[in-house]
């Protein structure tokens, strides 16, 4: 609020920049003077009225905003009027705010912790004045003219590029009423204002009207749900789907999430449950394409929030789509894009208000980011009507920004479409007679370890393809395969589906074998795609799986102690365990090691003292008598004094595995 009061006037920081320049010492002078002022080539003419230490400022800067500062010395108090509103605020003369804000209320400061230089004595509106000059580190700070007989700073210049100043002029003595230094009647607080403020937007937040039972309709769409409301929402099944829930209560909201695909319900890759606990707080779940799904229902088992649905476009495709959906309740919201300037535009606008049966907005279309402005329209739109804006790329639009007034909701949908190529006219075909070839023989098995079974992309197609996975962006894949990129291409060391398998979805892999990937290719050290799945943060779980059912070698050198990392409080992870289990069925060694010292997974365990993953690999065969190059053994290690100190129930759980380790044979 206080910014707000700021900004609203205008001129509060000015107020105090000008406070400041009578903050010295005052006797019991009582006089009324001109004011005239430029703070960064603003400039502000108004009038003081001093009474010993208390003085009064009104100032009214070139478009009639008008500011009052009542300053009372002895009290530490700074109190600035706000007529318009009839607000009052409080501040501490003395206050960090007043003098970061304004070198002249820092002047008296300045004066006593820096270097003063007199430089002469000047005459300001017929008073005698030192001329002073404050420095730090031989830089000037300001120059002030200083009258010992009002004890006040009657000008200060500062060493700025505007040259900015401060100087009273038509100084007059004479007696000034009391009453000039109370706050008027029929003035609030600020603090008053704001908190009736607070209690009227809650009131009419509240009020809002909000979904308390099923409601159906397609994306992009947004909604206040509350507690028994639903949404049906047809999706692009060919398309991922973003929501964006936001709790809109102080409390706790619950949403359910559910997607469909031909009326039937599909498993999803995200969370069916979300809890948001504070108001404002908020999630954005990301459904991958891969779900094919074509309507989700985000259903609020208890609270209030927002609830929004896109399709995301993909950002590889030729032609530039953006669509989002805006809604407001009792505040205006402001949305601004990105564009092509150099294609053509297509904007479409459909209003679809929860509030009423129209919404009011204005769209700006401007050449640069957010400035020179090359249209603008103000328009409203009754609920399921459209209007289309049209710009060649010739405009070279760049930025557009929309503005949609109190209660309204629009669907936003705009559409750059790629330049066609101009198709040059083919030569008739020529028949040429060649002898016929003979068919080789297409040899099955591995590819060489560290030969690479295709050719290596360029930095820019390394980039598209790097980005596409993250974003487990199929479609995009598979045009770029389409116009013949090598599925066995290489990229940062290793081949696309290697790099698949590590940063996006099983789906991701299984279109990518279904293309003809080389599944068995190993890097000379010996990584493979079934590897580096392993260490997918995100999708371990499906890609690994989807590696083994596809066929991958999987033997003794099998890194497995990757999976055997996945713990969570000193226990395998279940789906480790599941993915495990599988492994070890299809030939994968427990004794698998890491580093040059050749530590089993085991041996790890054991320095920690973990029980349940250390039984459950002696459970599959794992060697009880590993050794190290250095001659280290599981119970060795076990026995060995951590070096961190233990709790008892820690210490507890070790002597379980030494006990384990001995009952096993371990020497």
């Amino acid at each position: 609020m206080k910014k707000g009061m700021i900004s609203g006037c205008g001129i509060f920081i000015i107020m105090l920049f000008t406070a400041a320049l009578f903050s010295t010492p005052l006797l019991a002078a009582e006089f009324t003077a001109d004011v005239d002022q430029r703070l960064n080539g603003r400039e502000l003419t108004g009038k003081i009225f001093v009474k010993g230490e208390k003085y009064c400022v009104e100032m009214q800067d070139a478009r009639g905003n008008r500011m009052v500062v009542i300053v009372d010395q002895k009290s530490d108090m700074t109190i600035a009027l706000d007529p318009k509103r009839k607000q009052y605020m409080e501040t501490k003369t003395s206050g960090m705010f007043s003098l970061m804000n304004d070198p002249f209320q820092s002047a008296r400061h300045t004066e006593a912790k820096y270097k003063k230089t007199l430089l002469g004595r000047e005459k300001i509106s017929g008073y005698a004045c030192e001329k002073l000059r404050f420095e730090s580190n031989k830089k000037e700070l300001m120059t002030v003219w200083k009258s010992k007989k009002l004890a006040f700073f009657l000008k200060i210049t500062l060493p700025d590029k505007k040259h900015s100043f401060i100087q009273l002029k038509n100084i007059k003595e004479r007696s000034i009423e009391d009453d000039r230094f109370k706050v008027p009647a029929g003035y609030t607080s600020q603090e008053e204002a704001r908190k009736r403020e607070k209690q009227k937007r809650e009131r009419e937040e509240a009020a809002l009207p909000v979904v308390t039972k099923q409601v159906k309709g397609e994306v992009p769409w947004a909604r206040r749900i509350g507690p028994g409301g639903e949404m049906r929402v047809k999706v692009d099944p060919k398309k991922s789907v973003r929501f964006k829930f936001e709790n809109l209560i102080k409390g706790e909201s619950v949403i359910t999430v559910k997607a469909f695909s031909k009326g039937r319900p599909i498993k999803m890759d995200i969370k069916e449950t979300y809890s948001l606990k504070g108001k404002g707080r908020s999630t954005k779940p990301l459904l991958g394409m891969q779900n094919r799904a074509d309507e989700v229902a985000i259903r609020v088992q208890k609270g209030k929030i927002i609830a929004t649905i896109i399709n995301e476009e993909s950002s590889f495709a030729k032609d530039k789509i953006q669509t989002f959906f805006m809604l407001t309740g009792i505040r205006k919201f402001t949305q601004g894009k990105f564009l092509v300037s150099k294609r053509n535009l297509r904007l479409v606008i459909t209003g679809d208000s929860q509030d009423g049966t129209e919404s009011r907005f204005k769209v700006q279309f401007y050449k640069g980011d957010y400035k020179d402005k090359v249209d603008e329209s103000e328009t409203v739109l009754k609920n399921g009507r459209s209007k289309t804006w049209e710009y060649p790329a010739s405009k070279g639009i760049r930025t557009l920004e929309i503005t949609l007034a109190e209660h309204g909701g629009i669907k936003v949908r705009i559409e750059q479409p790629a330049f066609k190529k101009a198709v040059k006219p083919r030569a008739p075909a020529k028949i040429i007679t060649t002898a016929p070839k003979k068919r080789i023989k297409k040899v099955s098995g591995k590819t060489a370890p560290g030969k690479s079974p295709g050719p290596r992309l360029s930095r820019k197609q390394s980039r598209i393809i790097i980005k596409a996975l993250n974003a487990n962006d199929i479609a995009a894949v598979e045009s770029e395969l389409d116009k013949g990129m090598d599925v066995n291409s290489m990229l940062y060391g290793g081949t696309l589906l290697m790099r698949a398998a590590n940063l996006s979805t099983a789906d991701m892999v299984r279109m990518l074998i279904s293309r003809g990937a080389d599944l068995n290719y190993r890097t000379r050290r010996g990584d493979d795609a079934l590897s580096v799945g392993m260490s997918n943060s995100r999708h371990w779980k499906e890609v690994v799986p989807a590696l083994v059912k596809a066929g991958i070698t999987i033997d003794e050198k099998t890194p497995i102690w990757k999976l055997g990392f996945k713990t969570k409080r000193g226990k395998l992870l279940p789906e480790a365990k599941k993915t495990l289990n599988l492994l070890f069925a299809k030939g994968a060694s427990p004794d698998c090691y890491t580093g040059s010292k050749k530590t089993t997974v085991i041996m790890y365990y054991a320095k920690k003292g973990w029980l349940d993953p250390i039984k459950f690999f002696l459970d599959h065969g794992a060697n009880v008598n590993a050794r190290t190059t250095d001659g280290r053994t599981p119970l060795s290690i076990a026995l060995k004094k951590p070096r961190r100190r233990e709790k008892e129930s820690q210490k507890r759980e070790r002597q379980e595995v030494i006990k384990l380790l001995k009952s096993r044979g371990a020497k």
